[in-house]
């Protein structure tokens, strides 16, 4: 099944699928790479329009494409390869990236000039942020809640947080950037990481979580989850308080030198 223009790609965890955006076919292709090539039996989703960007969910539940001349973004069920929903997103809607445990979808405007935040749970628009001209490759640190964009007419890639939605630097760059890639930062020696608690595994980390008994970490595991769902519910009251504000993203309280020692200020 001769498809046009193959754009983006993504696997499934279990390494058994593809999916490829077809900018020059308006479908989404599904590639069987468990499969000996002569064997392998190809499959296209219609999803009209330009795909350019295609996100799937860590529990490989839904897919996520963007159509870029329909301005929106579609999900699609894995199982089914059946369209579930259509995201109305202004701006031709490119690059995808899930953050949050994929309950966010972040998206990068390529004629919109922005990075726009979606919440999956109600499908809406939570942010919306400037970055620069033409922006496209976009990805998440979810550990640091930031995000960087790649402004490719400006030259520069833009870091910006994830919980404020506000620019935090911009790094500038050669002609036209375009796709990125996030080297963690290596982990703490274990002196470094003694001299913080002892112990150089992360206190919340699945190495951790490992050696518990069953049902503490089962107990440990559910509140992680549900602490991670409180801050994407925190995440959107802000910046819901922050849109009807009428304001682009948070600034920080007027410096106020209150807690001080004055002369005036008498012994209890």
């Amino acid at each position: 099944m001769e498809q046009k223009l193959p754009h983006m790609v993504t696997v499934t965890s279990d390494e058994r699928r593809a999916f490829v955006a077809n900018a020059g076919s308006g479908t989404v292709s599904v590639v069987p790479i468990d499969t000996p090539p002569a064997t392998a039996k190809l499959q296209a989703i219609a999803i009209g329009g330009t795909p350019m960007g295609l996100a799937l969910t860590d529990d490989g539940k839904w897919l996520y494409a963007s159509n870029r001349d329909g301005n929106q973004i579609l999900r699609i069920n894995p199982r089914t390869l059946r369209i579930d929903g259509r995201i109305a997103v202004a701006g031709e809607p490119s690059r995808l990236v899930l953050a949050s445990g994929g309950r966010l979808l972040v998206a990068s405007l390529i004629a919109g000039n922005a990075v726009v935040g979606i919440d999956t749970a109600t499908s809406r628009e939570i942010a919306r942020l400037p970055v620069g001209r033409r922006p496209e490759a976009v990805l998440v640190d979810g550990e640091r809640q930031r995000g960087f964009v790649a402004a490719q007419e400006d030259d520069k890639v833009v870091e910006f947080s994830l919980a404020t939605w506000n620019v935090i630097r911009e790094i500038p760059t050669g002609d036209h950037p375009d796709s990125m890639w996030l080297d963690p930062a290596p982990a703490a020696s274990s002196a470094q990481a003694a001299e913080i608690d002892g112990d150089a595994t992360s206190f919340f980390g699945a190495d951790r979580l490992a050696k518990l008994k069953p049902a503490d970490r089962a107990a440990w595991t559910r509140y992680l989850a549900a602490s991670d769902r409180r801050r994407a519910v925190d995440q959107a009251l802000l910046a819901a308080e922050v849109r009807a504000a009428g304001k682009p993203r948070m600034a920080p309280a007027p410096y106020r030198k209150e807690f001080h020692f004055a002369e005036s200020m008498t012994p209890v």
